[in-house]
């Protein structure tokens, strides 16, 4: 993911973000949608730092929690996405 992250410092706390536009949001924002848990898996354990990443633009971002419960929801395997 080199390359792909803005670092945005929020007090003493550094937030990694991704453009939602970027192919990597989009690709794990697809599998989750879809309900594809062996891909959010490979995709966490390819870029671990996904887990702590939020998607979107500077004035707005959600992390992938948010991405999985979004409304109106009801993604499939949304239960098993959450504990990868």
């Amino acid at each position: 993911m080199a390359g792909l992250l803005l670092r945005t410092s929020i007090g003493r706390r550094c937030r990694l973000k991704i453009p939602a536009d970027n192919p990597l949001a989009a690709t794990v924002v697809k599998a989750i949608q879809e309900g594809d848990v062996e891909s959010v898996k490979r995709l966490l354990q390819d870029n671990p730092d996904l887990a702590k990443t939020r998607f979107g633009s500077p004035e707005k971002s959600r992390s992938l929690l948010h991405i999985a419960i979004d409304w109106p929801g009801h993604f499939p395997n949304v239960a098993p996405l959450i504990t990868c």
